[in-house]
């Protein structure tokens, strides 16, 4: 029921969804042309100001922000929701496609851009960091920005309701989530406020070409076969080791309930594959 209503509502997605997050993409870029002349410089110095003044207003939260601000990472996320795999292979053949998109782009514009990260340009001292101190070039546009937009398109629009009065509960819950992730990348100190909204902006656009070319070219529908299943297994099992090993460095309870949601997939395949035929 649920894979059939995911694949009826990404049919149902038109070309003019694409519309309103390049136009306020393009405004940005428009912006930054007229007020920074797209100077790395100017750019930091643009929005100097408003970083420190979020940074140290929610900085006493930025604890659990840290925990949340994880979800930006595609391994932590996915495996949140991995639960859905074994009801809903159509979303997550969508988000596979999706995943791949947002990561080439998000490494093709952080390369161009080369913008220097807060820690690299401001004195350390003057802003709240939690976890590692950042210094590289490469902060424009949030990675996890990208991630955690890309994954929560696909998820809004997988998953929408039928019924009307549901779809704003839907849509608000998903999008404050998206603008709690991406928020909470600039009160660990790990990026400018634009850097956050162009990432979340591309990230829902990387999102949106994830559901069209899944939609025309079905690339992943043999993962899901049931001969295919033990390439769902590695996956899971591999994202099992990679939130060991991030426990193993930071033991954050995000991981915790990570690792929870890749047992009970795994459980559920084991269910549907094994148990039932009596193995």
């Amino acid at each position: 029921m649920w894979n059939q209503q995911a694949i009826e509502n990404f049919k149902k997605i038109k070309l003019q969804t694409f519309l309103i997050p390049c136009i306020l993409l393009l405004a940005i870029i428009i912006t930054l042309g007229y007020f920074t002349g797209f100077s790395r410089v100017s750019y930091v110095e643009y929005q100097k100001v408003l970083f420190l003044s979020i940074n140290h207003k929610f900085s006493p939260i930025s604890v659990f922000e840290y925990n949340l601000t994880q979800l930006g990472d595609a391994f932590v996320f996915l495996s949140l929701i991995s639960i859905v795999i074994v009801h809903i292979p159509r979303l997550w053949s969508v988000l596979l496609t999706s995943t791949l998109i947002s990561a080439l782009i998000s490494v093709f514009l952080k390369y161009c851009f080369s913008i220097p990260r807060p820690a690299a340009v401001l004195d350390p001292h003057s802003f709240t960091i939690v976890g590692r101190v950042l210094q590289g070039n490469n902060s424009l546009p949030s990675g996890h920005s990208i991630t955690v937009c890309t994954t929560i398109c696909v998820l809004m629009w997988g998953l929408l309701p039928k019924k009307k009065p549901l779809r704003f509960i839907w849509i608000f819950m998903w999008l404050a989530l998206a603008i709690l992730v991406m928020i909470s990348r600039v009160i660990v100190g790990a990026h400018y406020p634009l850097d956050v909204i162009i990432g979340g902006l591309v990230g829902y656009i990387c999102g949106l070409f994830g559901i069209f070319i899944e939609r025309k070219f079905s690339i992943w529908n043999w993962f899901f076969h049931k001969k295919a299943r033990i390439f769902i297994f590695i996956l899971l099992f591999s994202c099992i080791v990679v939130m060991i090993n991030k426990i193993y460095r930071e033991s954050l309870w995000i991981y915790y309930l990570a690792i929870a949601g890749v047992a009970v997939s795994i459980y559920n395949l084991y269910v549907q594959n094994y148990a039932k035929k009596g193995v």
